[in-house]
């Protein structure tokens, strides 16, 4: 049985003729096989910054398997090649791993070197087993990768809940504008509240987003997508007039202000361009302005009126929703 040591940590062992990893001494995972790169002859392997970009451009050639696209479906395989097609046998295999685990750890456990679902499970299996840096290293690559903005990655990081090792200003600074993160911390000091976040890759899940967000809960909370704010949630924050700080969430689609002590709407709500709802019941509203439909993009706004009855107004191009 072929054995090498990374560091006192990571060990590689050819086990049946399939390379298996160990860490802290047991039996961390098997490798499914290695992916080749040869920028010189392959002109689509010229602007490959990482792996995971690598294995979505070239596809899991060395397992035989097509690439999907995003949907989950095959897409045909550009010149798909196997181990065996190239003469590759187990123990060449064994010392690829080898050498790949070896020039990432000596890089600092850079996770652009391997392939996401190997680089974070072993960094997280390496900061159990109090590895030095290996925690630090875990928080640091998540925070690069979600500033590289690749969509795979991010994708990856999500769904097995990496975020949860990033505190809420670690993640705020990677999803967010400058000026927006900003714009959130003087929130948060005005009603006194932290601001819980949300977040998407793609912008067509706010809709759902909405229709399934229950105002019943009375949670103050902002949702992000593509580094801005497209909802912003102050209910029962006893604001006693809508804040001018929202002006810095230029692509702010849903604004809600249920139960505050509101009593007007502000002429500046005129400069955001992309406003679509606006929500003020139980509020101290007792007139809309004349002005409200030059509000560029305004659609739906809600407002007390008689709670026995559901009554809408329309106004230009602003439909008036009284409750």
């Amino acid at each position: 049985m072929r054995k090498f040591r990374v560091n006192d940590y990571i060990e590689l062992r050819l086990e049946q003729g399939k390379t298996q990893i160990y860490v802290g001494g047991r039996s961390f995972l098997k490798c499914k096989y290695v992916l080749l790169i040869n920028p010189h002859e392959r002109t689509e392997q010229w602007d490959i910054d990482s792996i995971d970009e690598a294995m979505n451009k070239l596809g899991q050639q060395l397992e035989n398997r097509p690439p999907l696209d995003k949907w989950g479906r095959p897409r045909p395989l550009e010149n798909p090649i196997t181990p065996q097609d190239i003469g590759i046998t187990p123990e060449e295999e064994f010392w690829a791993h080898c050498s790949n685990l070896q020039a990432w750890v000596e890089n600092d456990y850079d996770t652009r070197i391997i392939h996401s679902n190997l680089a974070f499970p072993l960094l997280r299996e390496l900061a159990k087993v109090s590895a030095p840096l290996a925690e630090f290293r875990l928080k640091e690559e998540i925070i690069k990768m979600l500033e590289r903005e690749y969509q795979p990655t991010i994708e990856y990081l999500a769904d097995m809940c990496y975020w949860l090792y990033l505190t809420e200003e670690e993640i705020l600074t990677t999803r967010l504008k400058l000026d927006e993160v900003e714009a959130v911390y003087e929130l948060e000091r005005l009603i006194g509240k932290k601001l819980r976040i949300y977040y998407t890759e793609d912008a067509k899940d706010y809709d759902q987003f909405m229709l399934g967000y229950s105002s019943t809960k009375k949670e103050q909370f902002i949702y992000i997508c593509d580094k801005h704010v497209l909802i912003c949630d102050l209910i029962d924050c006893n604001l006693e007039e809508i804040p001018e700080v929202i002006l810095k969430f230029p692509e702010l689609k849903y604004l809600t202000l249920f139960i505050n002590k509101i009593k007007e709407i502000p002429e500046f709500l005129k400069k955001m361009k992309n406003l679509d709802t606006l929500f003020l019941m139980n509020n101290e509203i007792e007139t809309v302005p004349n002005w409200i439909d030059e509000v560029p993009s305004l659609r739906l706004l809600y407002v007390d009126g008689d709670p026995s009855k559901h009554e809408e107004i329309k106004k230009g191009k602003v439909t008036i929703i009284k409750y």
